[in-house]
């Protein structure tokens, strides 16, 4: 007897992508997840060069200290952040969230300093903290409930499969730089600028396909959750399930429904 394909197997990964809303949303977690990664190594790289002259400390700590801001918003505000995006319409999270971080590392290198990068370091952490579980939350909408296992394995593996694709990148653009400053002095800024800007692009773009995605309603109950499930972000559901053993009222008038009334939560009618 042959074993059925794992989740995430070529073939069910193509038939998930297939799924029109759901591939968009792969482009843009594709486009997003790139800038995240691409987004930390360059404002490491430019908070290095920008500090450079400032003495080993000083370059070490505002290099580490773009790590720390990094991580600090997850660590802080996680259990704040899936309550607050059930409650909002998860498409215009994660449009604004895409184009509030283009915005923030386009500014970075404008600005050229480097206590706004770390400012801006820690900001782009914060919006990134409510985008994800807008994302999250959106997928079972898009998804047949039977493929959300595969859906789930193609975004953790497109999540982390940018980071060495941003590795590559930045590489790239850094190469371009340097090249341009040696025919254009004008040009002669810290290799990491180009990164930034070209970083900026990417979640503009992102912000697009963003807009194309169907919105959901905030608080809807997600597809994931079976009837009188638990609903997104971990809330409980408010539907109850009928007790079996509780008179309805048929044949006896008056004691059945005053009991089944009694045992209602306030607020409902019989």
């Amino acid at each position: 007897m042959s074993r059925s394909a794992p989740p995430g197997a070529p073939d069910e990964a193509r038939d998930v992508l297939k799924i029109t809303p759901f591939r968009r949303l792969w482009v843009s977690l594709s486009l997003s997840s790139l800038g995240d990664w691409l987004g930390l190594l360059a404002l490491m790289s430019l908070a290095a060069a920008l500090t450079h002259d400032s003495g080993s400390f000083t370059q070490y700590a505002a290099v580490s200290g773009v790590a720390v801001l990094k991580l600090a918003p997850p660590i802080l505000f996680s259990p704040f952040a899936g309550l607050l995006v059930d409650r909002v319409d998860r498409r215009l999270t994660m449009v604004v969230g895409d184009a509030l971080r283009a915005l923030l590392y386009i500014s970075v290198p404008l600005v050229g300093r480097v206590d706004w990068l770390l400012v801006a370091a820690f900001l782009t952490a914060v919006v990134t903290l409510f985008w994800a579980p807008a994302k999250d939350a959106l997928v079972p909408d898009l998804v047949p409930k039977a493929k959300l296992r595969q859906a789930d394995r193609i975004s953790l593996i497109t999540g982390y499969g940018a980071a060495p694709a941003a590795a590559v990148l930045f590489a790239l653009l850094a190469s371009v730089s340097v090249l341009l400053a040696g025919l254009f002095p004008a040009l002669d800024t810290p290799a990491a600028d180009i990164a930034l800007y070209a970083n900026g692009v990417a979640f503009l773009a992102a912000a697009v396909v963003d807009w194309r995605l169907p919105g959901a309603t905030p608080g809807a109950p997600s597809q994931r959750a079976g009837a009188g499930g638990p609903a997104p972000s971990g809330l409980p559901s408010r539907r109850r399930p009928r007790r079996p053993d509780r008179p309805s009222g048929r044949g006896h008038p008056g004691l059945g429904r005053r009991e089944d009334r009694r045992d209602r939560p306030a607020g409902l009618v019989g």
